[in-house]
């Protein structure tokens, strides 16, 4: 059986808390009403002082509980609730010493009673740019990575050929038509690479190779004509430097350093 309570159970509960909030609201709005007018409001403006305390502290409270709150609207409402909930007992204190003569009416309590309500003003304004700015604000969608073709269901060298099929020499080895020379240093490449070295990773070393041996190239210009990444270019390009095979000049191109064949293929430490 649930212990919560109906609304014809609790009535007795939800009536004294409504008749403990109305006396609270009425001797705070009046007290506060006679510290205003002692501190120098005139006329019906003494009621603006608790009004103005107890809205805020109200509004406050509600962002605070409010269930679809942002984290800094939360955080920022609950300030002000509590900040009004403080206000209200400390004014209430300070006009019951005022009435009973405990306490002298000075230039400062006159500064900080005055400046409640644009307080009031400025924190309920900064309340609500921060609901405003978490509800306009676009949902992030996050982003799903193209799929990876395998290299067993499209040809290989596809996107090195790319660059050679097309009409006219190419424009960063000149003259040059790359598709013999990438077939038969595939073929060359599927032969002797040693166990656990990928065709993709042979593909991609035999296709850097030719391009280089067909002219000076740079990074940027092997990463456009082969479709590979940087890195994975410049993995390729720090594995055949190492072994002696190419080599960059003083303009950060690479050239081969000693004429080799295609058989002659680097470890496959660097992946495709």
């Amino acid at each position: 059986m649930s212990d919560a309570l109906t609304l014809r159970q609790a009535w007795p509960l939800y009536a004294g808390m409504t008749v403990a909030a109305s006396a609270a609201v009425v001797a705070s709005a009046s007290t506060l009403a006679s510290l205003a007018h002692v501190t120098g409001w005139s006329g019906w403006t003494p009621w603006l002082l608790p009004a103005a305390l107890d809205v805020g502290g109200s509004v406050g409270g509600w962002t605070w509980l409010r269930p679809g709150a942002t984290p800094p609207a939360r955080r920022f409402g609950r300030a002000v609730a509590l900040t009004g909930a403080a206000g209200t007992l400390v004014g209430n204190a300070a006009g019951h010493l005022i009435e009973s003569g405990y306490l002298e009416v000075g230039p400062a309590l006159v500064v900080i009673v005055g400046a409640v309500p644009a307080a009031v003003l400025v924190a309920l304004a900064h309340l609500a740019a921060l609901m405003v700015t978490a509800h306009d604000a676009p949902s992030v969608t996050p982003s799903v990575a193209p799929s990876v073709t395998p290299s067993a269901s499209r040809p290989r060298g596809t996107r090195a050929n790319v660059a050679a099929s097309v009409g006219g020499p190419d424009p960063v080895i000149g003259d040059v038509t790359l598709s013999n020379r990438l077939t038969k240093g595939r073929a060359a490449a599927s032969a002797s690479s040693p166990v656990g070295c990928s065709s993709e990773v042979a593909d991609t070393r035999t296709a850097v190779l030719e391009l280089v041996k067909a002219g000076p190239v740079t990074v940027a210009d092997l990463v456009r004509t082969t479709g590979r990444a940087r890195t994975t270019v410049v993995g390729h390009l720090e594995a055949l430097a190492n072994d002696g095979v190419v080599t960059r000049d003083n303009r950060k191109r690479y050239v081969v350093q000693h004429r080799v064949e295609l058989e002659v293929l680097p470890r496959a430490s660097v992946g495709a």
